[in-house]
């Protein structure tokens, strides 16, 4: 015997004549069980639903390629070069140039997250020109097409704080003629 559209009287004596002798309710003579697992089992497909696309999807965006030999464009050495390397996230530099005959040297390590790097520096005690601050944070950003690298470099103490932008080199091999 089912009955659908129960009223709250009507569905109160339904469940008090259909009582166990433990007092549970046989679930095969209520219609309201049959709902309730349907709407259990709807909510649980999509709970797995939702779970499944969040770890389906990947939110970090993919490291841009700073690999290769690159110029600073803001040193007053036409000459300098800077050295990066980055392997996933890390990324490592290593620059020199020289400055009215005197050598300057520094490297700095950080990370890179999608097209921004952020790059700690340190300029080599022996190699530091005067006024300079040895220690310093790069915030830079690298071009669509990758082959420029710009942003601001800010001392440690913050009292000095400028732009700074390198070129990619590209490497001319003599040809065997």
């Amino acid at each position: 015997m089912e009955k659908e559209g129960l009223s709250s009287k009507e569905l109160l004596h339904f469940i008090q004549m259909n009582r166990s002798a433990g007092g549970c309710i046989r679930a095969r003579r209520l219609p309201v069980l049959k709902y309730v697992r349907s709407i259990m089992k709807t909510f649980y497909i999509i709970f797995l639903t939702a779970v499944l696309a969040c770890f389906s999807v990947s939110t970090a965006a993919p490291a841009a390629d700073v690999n290769g030999l690159w110029t600073k464009t803001t040193s007053p050495d036409p000459n300098n070069i800077t050295i990066f390397y980055n392997h996933e996230s890390d990324v490592k530099a290593i620059g020199y140039s020289e400055i009215q005959g005197q050598k300057i040297v520094w490297y700095a390590e950080g990370e890179i997250e999608g097209k921004r790097l952020q790059l700690f520096y340190h300029h080599s005690q022996d190699a530091l020109p005067p006024g300079w601050k040895s220690e310093g944070i790069m915030n830079l950003v690298i071009s669509d097409d990758g082959k420029v690298i710009s942003g601001t470099a800010t001392s440690k103490s913050g009292s000095w704080s400028g732009k700074i932008e390198f070129k990619r080199i590209q490497l001319v091999t003599p040809s065997g003629d």
